[in-house]
């Protein structure tokens, strides 16, 4: 019987030292993967500053390249407004000055006409 028993102690030391290895080489792989998902991260950040980096530089150039564009869009404009009031003012000026002829011949024919039906009812 002492045979078994220790045959028994003997098999039961044996799992026992499997379970402890099994044990270690798990965490050993835990510890891999938590290493490999920390490497992961890091090469994942390194993307991302990259990444916004390019995206910061891009940003600028277009707005940069869209406030050029506006500045000549206005300049353009403030010239098409310019030339419109230019033009609209000289039509103006040309009315009124159309406007004063016409008011002083037509006051200058009033006067003669006054004058002449003055000078015939004189005459009368």
């Amino acid at each position: 019987m002492d045979l078994n028993i220790v045959i028994e102690l003997v098999i039961l030391i044996v799992v026992i030292i499997q379970f402890i290895v099994i044990i270690i080489l798990l965490a050993k792989n835990r510890q891999g993967s938590q290493e490999d998902v920390l490497q992961k991260l890091i090469e994942y950040d390194a993307q991302l500053d990259k990444n916004k980096s390019g995206i910061e530089s891009s940003l600028r150039d277009e707005f940069g390249r869209n406030r050029g564009e506006l500045s000549l869009s206005l300049k353009t404009v403030s010239e098409q407004l310019s030339t419109t009031i230019t033009n609209f003012t000289g039509l103006v000026d040309n009315k009124i000055k159309s406007i004063l002829d016409s008011s002083a011949t037509s006051s200058k024919l009033n006067r003669d006409e006054l004058n002449k039906t003055i000078l015939t009812f004189e005459e009368k």
